[in-house]
């Protein structure tokens, strides 16, 4: 047998051999000899001891009998006998012949390998085999030098394979050179016994086993031939197998492949028999030629094991939820999460074989998706429906299983609390048993439901959280949860700060997430009442880290307080009156120690209730009557209240106390009442929240006397008259309202003179006596509380009524407002003449004592009566002058009537007439002016009226005067008096004035625009003080012509003089009309706002100048200089044009951007740089200016353009605004990227607000900020729904305001080849388009650059300039040598190409 090819036996699957011979050579490389170095090396460990190989047998040479010593004979089973003699290759390889009684010849024969030897080839494998283990095992045992040994070997072939020979060894006969037959014999059973044994295999052969992942198994061979296995053969990856003696062991682990594989084993190092048989003397059929066979290694056996590896490791996760309220459910919890890291036994090392995707079922065993493992590790395992999920069949048994939950749906917590409430999440983690024999290792999570809970926090409704006194407690009050059933489902109780909850243990909350519950009270507090609004809570969940959904209930309940209601009535009303009592004074006490929450007197009895001693949200309130500061001056907000109407305290608002209350001050005209009246206000019921106190408070009205003697006056004496019947009479209403309530009208209220006897026993006529006449309760806005009028009503026949007296009761006050005193004066009506006075202290006036005074006013004498006469005085009711405005005029006239009856009502007439003629001021109805009034004459007949006329159009009257007529009748129409003298009358006579009117503008030039508003101001004069009036614009004359544009000007105003100044906002649009003088005519002045009647004034001037407003055109300009920055702050470079107009005029301030020059000025500057540029002298231009001025090839040039937007404003509408620059390209180079603009102040204007393009010769700079608007067909703005807007982009004023100059700065360069001795001429325009299309152009000076280039002629060409070098020297003698060449060559080509060689040259 052939070497094992040792490279193919290190393969990873099969172990394969080659043969090497030892004739053959081959070349190698020095990485072949290493890599077969190294496994040389290692095959050479792994081979044992015992097993000899023997070198390779020669493929060819010849068998070499040796002659004359036979072995032995022996008898064939053909009948034929046969010499055993020993036989070996030239080598010395011992051979043994397989077809006996086959000759071989004495001197040898040639022997070549031959595998297909036909001997050979009818051999089973399992003979091959077996011959091959006798030839290697005779020969390993000796058989060169034991032919004993050998025979036997010989003996033991044919016997092996007679069935294909027909030759079997029949006996062995002699054994001349062995031992002996027996030796033989017992060689030739040996060896087959050996060599059967050799081919013997495991008793497991080829049976198929199964294989647990993480369980080992072990296999025992009952044919005791394992241990001769030691090459294994076919693997299974990562299955770890051991031989140890007759057992073989078997471990899968997580990366051994799944599934059914094989595994096998060989015995020796080559599975394959390379057989070396050999056909001698060329017979490959055997018959002929003795076929032989040399063994040299044992035939290898090869036993196979079908391995089915299975993994039968389950991981059961039960999600549970904690045992809870029954209200929260219970069961498995679906859709929770969980990371699983499996871990090798140790619990250490990750198992990362476990990589793939496993089933998951659920309890039943059904499949309920896929999980999938990296590495070891799964996430999202998720349980199912039944809230379980089992990773079925995924992990070697004892690997140890980490799980973590990551995610629990709603409502379920992360993990379940402990014994302190602390939600836990720990990981879990078991041990993967074998699910057939042992069950699915599970681990079992529980996580608490999240549950609801209510954080009560009471407050009072007004003090808040703050208790005001212990008449308040939270502590007690009981709250409730009720289901959506209505159930009460949790209560909490309340602590002394108002806060409590429902239970805070998730596991006995019976409140559930999801659900809708009503918060209310059950109890309230004591002092509060039960107004808590009952509150939905909803309980949502909060994530999973959260145990509790605790909710907030605040709420609150209201304190109790009272309302205290006292009236103040009076004993003396009569049939249901009421007097009204001002002046009344009320104070509230407490009655008895006030505590506060803890213990704390706040207020002692008998201390004075204080409006600060209300609850915080809830003061206590005065509602009727008014806090009496002044009453107590030591106390800021005592609650002494001065009474209110209706003759009542109201106070609002009391805490919950006891008080006490007293009157502290007599009302006006009252005794004081000296009675305590006590009250308590506490909680009476959950419901009532203000306890109601009404109190009657009784006092007595107090009275006056009064007595005196009339008497008539009759030839110097005075006589008591007896007859004569007085009545007293209230003055105001509130001495009338005493008479009406106390029952004194009809009843106390009238006196009759009369005898009476007096207290010196003799009597007396004409007594005249009065009693209990009451006193008002309400002093007027004087002090006076009483106003009576004592009057004769019967006069005794042929006397004369006397002049009624007067009686005026003043109440007398401190300064804190109570009544100290009443002070009563009697006087004469009409005189007010004193009678009699005297003052009565109150001092006295408490409960039923309420009698004042009692005088004796002694005589009353009677007078007489003379006659009735008028006279007027006439002024314009407007503004009290004699002289009527033109409009809508009123006349006031006031008569004074004399001597007319007294106390009796008449009535006064006026007319309005013409003083020139008498005639009647007729009003629009073509009624004459004519009004009336009634007027009551005084106690002793006088009168004095004012009569004021209806309003008349006086418009017609302009120039004339108006005299007014009076006459006085009395109630019959009887005429009393008159004054009806027209003709001369003065006082009676008032002018009507003369209407004039004019206006002038506000500004001499107006902008460009839809919409410019320009003021105007009218001036007045001879309008009626407080009329309306309009002034109207409507037109406006272009250049004073007649042609005519619509204005719009308008306003309405009152005259607040009858001469003065109003301003009219005239509106134009000035558009077309840049550079016109527009003069406002048609203004028109009318009476009111109607425009449609005759105007009472107009004008109409079109050459009035006062009326005349310029347009102002733009004035662009286009200057040069040498810096990017002149001229760009200020207008300085106008003043440099000054040379080229005679009437040069510049208005504005040239050291900023606001000077301007006249239009003329300007357009004559224009005209004349446009025909000549060079009219521009330099000599009076600044030194930066570079107009008209010699510029040299490479020279930097800055273009300064003037925008001017000074005309314009918001309401011109641009569309574009910019300079259009035309500039000669061929001269000039413009770096348009570095263009920069300014505004007025010098600032440069935001990157890309303007446009820049230069196409050929045209450069455009235009303003680029837009935005939207609508406009109608005139280009005027409109709304975007107006019918017929379209919508135009126009310059954005907001972003680029108009009305002011921009510069523009562009920087331009010489071109280097620019052509010699030419003009640089530039020239500027400004485009300006409006919102209707309308373009207005205007041109700018004309500038102008002569360009010089020193040297540009052939001499100077030539000729080196100062300073030049060397290289500029030859070039010099060069263009010299060419210079003479060209006067006899072809001179012009030679020039030509000479000004092209410098040229380069020089660039």
């Amino acid at each position: 047998m052939k070497k094992r090819n040792l490279g193919q036996d290190c393969s990873v699957n099969k172990i394969s051999r080659f043969r090497m011979k030892k004739s053959k050579k081959f070349w190698i490389t020095p990485s072949v000899v290493l890599g077969f170095i190294a496994v040389s090396l290692g095959l050479m460990s792994i081979v044992p001891a015992e097993n000899i190989v023997y070198a390779a047998p020669p493929d060819s040479g010849s068998v070499i009998p040796t002659l004359g010593k036979p072995i032995a004979h022996v008898t064939l089973s053909n009948g034929t006998s046969e010499t055993i003699a020993y036989l070996e290759l030239n080598d010395g390889t011992p051979v043994y012949c397989l077809n006996p009684a086959v000759p071989i010849p004495d001197g040898g024969t040639s022997a070549q390998q031959d595998k297909m030897n036909a001997i050979w080839q009818k051999m089973t494998s399992e003979q091959q085999g077996l011959v091959n283990n006798i030839a290697y095992l005779a020969t390993s045992q000796g058989a060169a030098s034991n032919w004993t040994l050998y025979a036997g070997a010989r003996v033991a072939v044919w016997e092996a394979i007679a069935n294909v020979t027909g030759k079997g060894v029949t006996s062995i006969d002699d054994a001349p050179n062995a031992t002996s037959v027996q030796a033989i014999r017992g060689y030739a059973d040996s060896l087959t016994s050996q060599a059967k044994k050799m081919a013997l295999k495991p008793s497991f052969d080829g049976q198929t086993v199964k294989v647990t992942v993480g369980v080992p198994k072990a296999l025992t061979d009952s044919n005791d031939v394992l241990s001769k296995f030691k090459y294994p053969m076919d693997k299974i990856p990562n299955l770890t197998t051991s031989i140890t003696n007759n057992t073989l062991k078997l471990e899968a682990n997580s990366n051994t492949k799944i599934g059914s594989n094989k595994i096998s084993y060989s015995s020796g190092l080559s599975n394959a028999l390379e057989p070396f048989i050999y056909s001698t003397g060329g017979d490959g059929s055997g018959e002929f030629s003795q076929p032989v066979y040399a063994g040299t290694d044992p035939t290898p056996e090869e036993f196979t094991l079908n391995v089915n590896v299975v993994l039968d490791g389950s991981l059961k996760i039960v999600k549970k939820q904690t045992d809870q309220d029954s209200h929260q459910g219970s069961g498995n919890i679906a859709g929770a999460k969980f990371d699983v890291t499996m871990y090798l036994s140790d619990g250490k090392t990750v198992d990362t074989g476990i990589d793939g995707t496993f089933d998951t079922v659920n309890s039943n065993g059904t499949k309920t998706g896929t999980v999938k493992f990296s590495k070891g590790v799964a996430k999202d395992v998720t349980t199912g429906k039944d809230g379980t999920v089992t990773i079925k069949d995924f992990s070697p048994v004892g690997d140890i299983a980490k799980t973590k939950e990551t995610y629990v749906p709603s409502p379920y917590t992360l993990g379940h609390t402990d014994a302190t409430g602390t939600l836990v999440n720990d990981p879990m983690q078991g041990a993967i048993t074998e699910d057939s024999t042992k069950g699915t290792a599970q681990l079992t999570f529980t996580d608490n439901k999240q549950v609801g809970g209510i954080k009560f926090k009471k407050s009072g409704f007004y003090n808040g959280s703050d208790l005001l006194n212990n008449g308040y407690q939270f502590k007690g009050t009981v709250m409730g949860v009720k289901d959506k059933d209505g159930n009460v489902v949790a209560q909490a109780t309340l602590d002394e700060k108002g806060e409590g909850s429902t239970t805070d243990n998730p596991l006995s909350s019976p409140l559930v997430i999801g659900q809708t519950y009503t918060a209310f009270e059950i109890i309230a507090g004591a002092g509060f009442a039960n107004t808590f609004a009952p509150k939905e809570v909803t309980f949502t969940y909060q994530g999973p880290n959260q145990v509790i959904d605790w909710e907030t209930v605040s709420g609150t309940n209201t304190e109790v307080t009272g309302d205290v209601e006292f009236e103040k009535t009076m004993q003396d009303d009569k049939d249901g009156k009421s007097s009204e009592i001002e002046g009344a004074n009320l104070s509230i006490y407490y009655d008895g120690d006030v505590k506060d929450a803890t213990g704390k007197v706040i207020h002692k009895d008998g201390d004075l209730v204080n409006l600060k001693d209300g609850l915080k949200g809830l003061p206590i309130e005065i509602t009727e009557g008014t806090q009496d500061e002044e009453a107590v001056h030591d106390v800021e907000g005592d609650l002494t209240i001065r009474i209110g109407k209706d003759n009542k305290w109201q106070i609002k608002h009391l805490p919950s106390a006891n008080y006490k209350a007293v009157e502290t001050q007599a009302g006006y005209g009252t005794s004081v009442s000296t009675k305590v009246y006590k009250f308590s206000i506490t909680k009476q019921d959950d419901k009532t929240q203000v306890i109601e106190v009404n109190q009657d408070l009784p006092n007595q009205a107090l009275v006056w006397n009064a007595m005196w003697t009339k008497v008539m006056e009759a030839n110097s004496s005075l006589t008591g008259e007896n007859g004569a019947k007085f009545q007293v009479i209230p003055m105001d209403d509130n001495t009338k309202t005493a008479f009406v309530n106390y029952g004194f009208i009809n009843n106390g209220d009238t006196a009759t003179s009369g005898t009476s006897e007096g207290s010196n026993g003799f009597t007396q006529a004409g007594l005249t006596a009065f009693y209990k006449i009451p006193l008002g309760t309400k002093p007027d806005k004087d002090g006076y509380i009483g106003r009576y009028q004592f009057k004769e009503i019967v006069t005794p026949e042929g006397t004369k009524t006397i002049v009624p007296i007067n009686v005026d009761v003043k109440l007398n006050v401190n300064k804190d407002g109570a009544p100290e005193s009443y002070t009563f004066k009697f006087y004469w009506s009409d005189s007010k003449q004193s009678i009699y006075e005297e003052t009565y202290s109150t001092e006295t006036l408490k409960d039923d004592k309420v009698l004042t005074i009692r005088p004796d006013l002694g005589l009353i004498a009677d007078e007489v009566i003379t006659k009735p006469a008028i006279t007027t005085t006439a002024v314009d009711a407007s503004d009290n002058d004699e002289t009527l405005g033109v409009g809508m005029a009123k006349v006031k006239d006031n008569a004074k009537v004399v001597n007319i009856d007294p106390s009796t009502e008449y009535t006064l007439t006026g007319k309005a007439v013409n003083q020139s003629d008498g005639s009647p001021v007729s009003d629009k109805e073509g009624k004459q002016v004519t009004s009336s009034v009634k007027f009551t004459s005084d106690p002793r007949g006088n009168a004095s009226i004012d009569l004021e006329t209806p309003e008349f159009d006086t418009t017609k009257l302009q120039g004339k005067k108006v005299t007014m007529l009076e006459t006085v009748t009395d109630k019959n129409g009887n005429e009393i008096v008159k004054e009806d003298n027209w003709k001369n009358n003065p006082t009676q006579t008032v002018s009507v004035d003369k209407v004039s009117g004019s206006t002038q503008v506000k500004d001499s030039v107006i902008k460009i625009g839809t919409n410019v508003t320009m003021p105007d101001t009218y001036h007045y004069k001879g309008l009626v003080v407080g009329q309306k009036y309009t002034v109207k614009v409507t037109t406006a004359s272009i250049n004073h012509s007649d042609k005519t544009i619509p204005v719009n000007g308008q306003v309405t105003f009152t005259a607040k003089e009858s001469e003065g100044d109003i301003d009219v906002p005239v509106i134009v649009n000035t558009m077309d009309y840049a550079g016109s003088d527009l003069t406002f005519t048609n203004e028109a002045l009318y009476i009111g706002t109607d425009t449609s009647v005759e105007p009472i004034h107009k004008n109409n001037n079109p050459k009035d100048p006062k009326e005349t407003v310029h347009v102002n055109k733009p004035q662009p300009h286009k200057d040069e200089t040498n810096s990017p920055t002149a001229g760009i702050k200020d207008d300085s470079m106008r003043n440099d044009d000054k040379d080229i107009s005679s009437n040069f005029k510049l208005i504005g301030d040239s050291s900023k951007n606001q000077a301007v020059e006249s239009d003329e000025s300007y357009q004559a500057i224009v005209n004349a740089t446009a025909k000549n540029p060079y009219v521009d002298k330099a000599d009076n231009n600044q030194d930066f200016n570079l107009n008209t001025q010699t510029v040299k090839r490479g020279q930097k040039l800055f273009y300064v353009l003037t925008l001017d937007t000074t005309p314009y404003d918001q309401t011109s509408l641009v569309t574009t605004m910019g300079m259009e620059d035309t500039i000669d390209t061929s001269m000039l180079d413009v770096d348009v990227s570095n263009i920069k603009a300014y505004d007025a102040s010098g600032k440069e204007v935001v990157k890309g607000g303007f446009e820049k393009k230069l196409n050929g010769k045209t450069l455009t700079i235009n303003m680029n900020i837009f935005k939207s608007i609508f406009v109608d067909k005139n280009g005027v703005e409109v709304s975007k729904g107006t019918e017929g807007a379209k919508e135009v982009k126009v310059v954005d004023t907001s972003k680029f305001p108009l009305g002011q100059q921009y510069k523009i700065v562009v920087p331009a360069t010489v071109k280097s080849d620019a052509a010699a001795d030419k003009d640089i001429v530039n020239v500027a325009r400004q485009i300006v388009i409006n919102a209707n299309g309308k373009q207005l152009s205007m041109q700018t000076e004309t500038r102008v650059n002569k360009l010089k280039v020193p040297g540009e002629n052939l001499i100077e060409k030539v000729l080196p300039t100062t300073g030049e070098g060397k290289a500029a020297l030859a070039l010099s003698i060069f263009g010299a040598a060419l210079l003479g060449l060209a006067a006899y060559l072809k001179r012009n080509w030679i020039v030509s190409t000479y000004r092209k060689t410098v040229r380069k040259i020089r660039k």
